[in-house]
């Protein structure tokens, strides 16, 4: 077997690792939006403190754990096809297995990014309530527009970082 073959074998096992990775670590994908959807800040004196007052955040959340479910797939496809591709003679690995690792490492930092979620929640949400003194409306109502867009924003961080390197493999792919 020569080395091309024995790289197309390699990004095969690739794509059955991600597929294993990808499912076994779903549940606390699941678990993590669950507890941001659920989320209420303890130190305020008051329920407006709540997933639900975050700009866009409750709309947003559920859709999280099936776009990373996607990705995973994404990345499971397209390690597969090159491998059979390379393995087949009908391409060359010019698109090595680290890049697969490196999808799959970004893929792990999202869950676990998920999970110490509620702790950016915590920080914005003492930073606006905090018992009642927190920012003031009128002198820093800027900043509190843009506080209450943060979670948002973050999570949708998350989001891009599961699809780029997806795209970026599928364009890699289609290219070679």
């Amino acid at each position: 077997m020569d080395k091309s073959k024995i790289t197309g074998v390699v990004l095969l096992s690739v794509a059955m690792i991600f597929i294993g990775i990808g499912f076994q670590f779903l549940p606390q994908v699941f678990s993590a939006t669950a507890s941001i959807l659920a989320y209420n800040y303890t130190g305020a004196t008051s329920t407006f403190a709540q997933t639900a007052n975050f700009t866009g955040l409750t709309a947003f959340t559920p859709q999280v754990p099936l776009l990373v479910v996607l990705g995973f797939i994404m990345d499971v496809i397209i390690a597969g096809f090159l491998g059979l591709r390379v393995v087949t003679g009908r391409g060359d690995a010019h698109l090595g297995t680290a890049d697969y690792l490196i999808s799959g490492i970004a893929l792990l930092f999202v869950g676990i990014g998920l999970t110490f979620y509620t702790n950016l929640l915590d920080g914005v949400s003492a930073s606006l309530w905090n018992g009642g003194s927190g920012l003031s409306t009128t002198t820093y109502a800027a900043a509190r527009s843009l506080l209450l867009i943060t979670p948002m924003l973050s999570l949708l961080a998350f989001v891009v970082a599961v699809s780029m390197p997806a795209i970026i493999g599928t364009k890699a792919l289609l290219s070679g």
